[in-house]
């Protein structure tokens, strides 16, 4: 029965993880709710979760929350995502997944959170080709103004920010970075979940480019 505390708590993600865990541990979801899987989820009103609608920019609002909550672990998935998203919004995006994780940790490090704290990266920081990849690759920082890296550099960026704060503060942080994650309750477009449906409607499957991308 440990305390859990989730950003982007609401994201078909997070809803996994919390249906795993939330009978044998108190979940604080917080998310803003712009996407939502949690609310038509079975794990809606179980007992042992409690939701709080925020936003990670708001400094003081997170702060009550991670505050009240007092989490052993912390799970940090807000962010901005999704190729439409990205290039409707490029300065959202940036902020929310840069100063939105660095209002996560800096919190994390006022609490002495000292079991576990887990930021969602993503695999767009090893580039377009991500073949057999491990953690020492390198990443890739394309150039400024292509839509695509805008994502992958603001969550690079917050990559940097967790291990400095892990470094210099010694809190307990892992980076994950998923790979092309899809499954029940995406709210978002994701490459396999559109191959899938086309599939399933007899579609045509469009792929952009040469076809020899590799994820």
């Amino acid at each position: 029965m440990k305390n859990i505390f989730i950003t982007g708590g609401a994201g078909f993600i997070a809803n996994t993880i919390i249906t795993r865990l939330i009978d044998t541990h108190n979940i604080t979801v917080y998310d803003n709710f712009e996407r939502d899987t949690l609310s038509s989820s079975k794990v809606s009103n179980h007992k042992n979760l409690t939701i709080v609608k925020g936003d990670v920019l708001d400094y003081d609002a997170l702060f009550e929350a991670m505050t009240t909550c007092n989490p052993d672990i912390v799970i940090h998935a807000a962010a901005i995502a999704g190729i439409d998203n990205v290039i409707k919004h490029p300065v959202k995006t940036m902020r929310v997944n840069m100063l939105g994780t660095a209002n996560v940790l800096d919190i994390c490090k006022h609490l002495k959170i000292s079991d576990r704290i887990i930021d969602f990266s993503t695999s767009e920081v090893f580039g377009s080709m991500a073949f057999k990849s491990i953690e020492e690759d390198h990443t890739v920082a394309g150039s400024a103004g292509e839509a695509r890296w805008t994502y992958a550099v603001s969550k690079l960026a917050g990559e940097h920010l967790a291990k400095a704060y892990s470094t210099e503060y010694n809190l307990p942080v892992v980076t994950i970075r998923p790979f092309n994650v899809y499954g029940p309750g995406q709210s978002a477009n994701g490459a396999l979940q559109i191959f899938i449906e086309k599939a399933l409607r007899g579609e045509d499957i469009h792929i952009d480019g040469d076809g020899n991308q590799i994820r």
